[in-house]
């Protein structure tokens, strides 16, 4: 499979937007990689970042990201797990563990070592919904990047609404964040 290295530049306006969203929430990251979501969710001031990823190097990597900006990690221990992200979301569905701000961006298509052979076409909505089972029960935020060229801002829409009526709750998409200036369409 195909390995990215550093830090995606395009998802610099939605680190922004995670910074200004977290004082004092709980703030989840999924797919974590270099840990560039849950450290700026730190960096706002998160009561706690926990960063899932079933690579150890990327674990590895978003522990320095952290270190280079001066962050601590989470003595709990859970600042940095690695882990299946569906596994995870299963397993802490079961329990009463609920964060405030979820940050999911997965890859376009995943299958080693999970239990799906996930399609960012095909199954976003149901991934969607499996955060929302993590969710805080009032007030939480779900920021969703789609690293797929063929899932239109419609399909996107339309798998939110797929996601709502799988976990039985509103959900309403308030913004589109985008790559930022530096990335024109």
């Amino acid at each position: 499979g195909e390995e990215h290295m550093g830090v995606f530049l395009d998802s610099r306006p939605t680190r922004d937007a995670v910074h200004a969203v977290s004082e004092g929430k709980r703030v989840l990251n999924l797919f974590s990689y270099t840990g560039g979501f849950g450290a700026a969710a730190s960096m706002g001031g998160a009561r706690c970042s926990h960063n899932i990823d079933s690579k150890a190097p990327c674990l590895a990597a978003a522990k320095v990201n952290y270190a280079l900006n001066g962050l601590e990690v989470d003595p709990d221990g859970r600042s940095f797990q690695k882990a299946d992200v569906i596994r995870f979301l299963n397993r802490t569905a079961r329990t009463a563990t609920r964060y405030d701000l979820i940050v999911v961006d997965p890859p376009p298509r995943f299958s080693r070592g999970s239990d799906w052979a996930y399609e960012a076409a095909l199954h976003t909505g149901q991934l969607l919904a499996a955060c929302v089972g993590v969710a805080a029960p009032e007030g939480a935020t779900l920021i969703a990047g789609i690293n797929a060229l063929t899932v239109s801002d419609q399909r996107f829409t339309e798998m939110i609404a797929e996601a709502a009526h799988l976990c039985g709750r509103s959900l309403t998409a308030r913004r589109w964040i985008g790559a930022g200036e530096d990335f024109p369409k």
